[in-house]
């Protein structure tokens, strides 16, 4: 039996998912996440 991964790529918007988050707080954070790994990587983050 293999392991398999619990989360998987998809095309929803990495956006889109963080504006569903109630809390202001964790928006905020979330952007500057977003930030931070999109600036170090390189790379567009995705879901």
């Amino acid at each position: 039996m293999g392991y398999e991964l619990k989360t998987k790529e998809n095309d929803n918007s990495v956006i889109e998912f963080i504006e569903n988050v109630e809390s202001v707080k964790k928006r905020e954070e979330s952007y500057q996440l977003l930030d931070i790994f999109t600036e170090t990587t390189g790379y567009p983050a995705k879901m």
